[in-house]
């Protein structure tokens, strides 16, 4: 009403029973999630299993930095059709989608014979401790597995950790077979040298990085109003520090001794 009284062009796009009847349509599309995804971790036993968590969608950082997978039931088809005979592909929904994919996403994914749909209350982290290897697009779960030492297949170039030995980038279908047969022949000695490389790399992670105080996202939500002046200084206390030694490379690179 405050819109129309002043007039603005926005209210020509506005559905108000769209927004009224969103509480129920997500109660009703969490209620279906939960008849179909409803696998637990310890359903499974002791099947191999590779872990494929799904992104919210939309999201910047999926679209932008994922030029040759941005469709996630493509990406999935590929994976569970080159998955060997006795492996499973475990796939979660990720809790903020509900409600924002089409209703038949899940029950396709379901009907495929060596897919497992997990409850999306189940633990992400404890499944990528059971599984064999982690398959994700952009998502943190790659970046929690390749912390943790679990092989990766990352669908894009665009990630901190791509550098890892245990992380392999698919670029392309033809890439996904040859590395999901490298992700299932590691060894407890592969294991062993990936968790030291995980634990350094998230060390590392944490010397390059900044306690930002209040200021953080939740739900989607960034909360500017709860940024302190002491935390504004420390972010722009990191920004100089951090120019001022590309400024010191630099001159390194330029006056070499």
């Amino acid at each position: 009403v405050w819109w129309m009284w002043r007039g603005h062009e926005r209210v020509r796009n506005f559905n108000f029973w769209n927004i009224v009847l969103m509480p129920f349509r997500e109660g009703w599309r969490y209620r279906q999630t939960r008849r179909v995804a409803n696998a637990k971790i310890s359903d499974l036993g002791d099947t191999q299993f590779a872990y494929f968590p799904l992104h919210k969608e939309p999201e910047t950082s999926f679209l932008t930095r994922s030029p040759n997978f941005t469709n996630q039931h493509a990406a999935i088809m590929a994976v569970a059709r080159d998955l060997p005979a006795g492996v499973r592909l475990v796939v979660k929904e990720n809790l903020l989608s509900i409600g924002a994919r089409l209703s038949s996403f899940l029950p396709q994914l379901a009907d495929m014979q060596n897919v497992v749909l997990l409850d999306v209350h189940e633990s992400g982290i404890e499944a990528i401790r059971r599984c064999t290897f982690v398959a994700t697009i952009t998502g943190t779960a790659g970046l929690e597995a390749a912390g943790l030492g679990k092989p990766v297949l990352t669908f894009t170039p665009h990630v901190s950790y791509g550098f890892l030995d245990h992380v392999r980038v698919v670029n392309g279908v033809d890439d996904l077979r040859p590395a999901i047969t490298w992700a299932l022949s590691f060894t407890d000695q592969d294991e062993d040298a990936s968790r030291q490389d995980g634990a350094r790399f998230f060390e590392a992670l944490k010397q390059a990085s900044f306690d930002m105080g209040g200021y953080g996202a939740a739900m989607g939500v960034t909360k500017f109003d709860e940024v302190s002046e002491d935390t504004v200084n420390v972010i722009f206390d990191a920004l100089f520090d951090s120019l001022d030694e590309i400024s010191i490379e630099q001159q390194a690179i330029r006056n070499p001794a």
